[in-house]
């Protein structure tokens, strides 16, 4: 994308980082890369960046910011995603300690100063008394990575998990459990309701049983632990436990036996 940029606005890298930063703003919206619909919002694909590059569809604030992010970040434009109180604004650092704001979820204009004091004031800084940017600073990536994950467990708790097309199907089961993997791995913390989605989302993905008593595990509170441990142990067992074979009662009218040519096609070998 940074390289199809610089094909469209070859100047542009001769510009001062203001003027690179807006023009980059247009060109991801004329891309496609927009902010999803109302109707949309809480689809679950909208919360994942890979479907937003392949696929150029609608996303949510957080991805709209980041996206924005990876691509300035080859075009020598200092840009951080900014965390408000209900939604992701896009900072861009300039040169002279001047900083500049984008929503480029839903345009690509700057916002205004009035605007953005008014997100300080939300944020319960009833008299701002410093620069929008005293208040306002890049988001830690600690931070965007628990947005991102509370993101994917309200849009599958909203039932937006449906999809249209094979195109975009997101697995609900596997981006369960890397939420509640993400908020015990970053956050330091598992609540009741996070440890039963694990616990039924590790029934599926038992190959991480070793991971979650490695990672998991130790950051659980004391009772939490023994029940986890205990539960992994419990899925060990029964994948180790010898499966009965389920032989077939009449093998001996069988059409098609092993290492036979099948008339259908001489060549293949059942």
């Amino acid at each position: 994308m940074a390289s199809r940029f610089k094909e469209q606005y070859p100047e542009a890298m001769g510009q001062s980082e203001r003027q690179r930063a807006l023009l980059l703003a247009k060109f991801v919206r004329d891309q496609g890369f927009r902010g999803s619909s109302y109707e949309d919002y809480y689809h679950l694909k909208n919360s994942f960046l890979g479907f937003a590059v392949r696929h150029g569809h609608s996303t949510l604030p957080i991805i709209s910011s980041v996206f924005y992010c990876a691509i300035a970040s080859r075009l020598a434009i200092d840009a951080h995603p900014c965390e408000v109180s209900y939604h992701v604004y896009t900072i861009v650092v300039l040169p002279n300690d001047e900083s500049i704001y984008l929503d480029t979820f839903k345009s690509a204009d700057v916002m205004s100063d009035e605007s953005m004091l008014q997100q300080v004031v939300e944020m319960g800084v009833p008299s701002p008394a410093e620069p929008v940017q005293y208040y306002l600073k890049p988001a830690l990536t600690k931070s965007i990575l628990l947005r991102s994950a509370l993101n994917i467990q309200t849009s599958i708790q909203q039932g937006g998990g449906a999809v249209a097309t094979t195109s975009t199907n997101v697995n609900r089961n596997a981006a369960e459990f890397a939420t509640v993997c993400a908020f015990a791995l970053l956050g330091g913390r598992m609540n009741v309701r996070n440890l039963e989605i694990l616990c039924r989302c590790l029934q599926e993905f038992t190959a991480d049983i070793g991971f979650v008593e490695k990672e998991i595990l130790p950051i659980l509170t004391p009772g939490q632990s023994t029940f986890l441990k205990r539960f992994c142990g419990a899925l060990r067992q029964e994948n180790n436990t010898p499966k009965k074979p389920n032989l077939r009662s009449n093998v001996e009218h069988g059409l098609i036996r092993v290492g036979r040519r099948c008339m259908l096609n001489p060549l293949l070998i059942c």
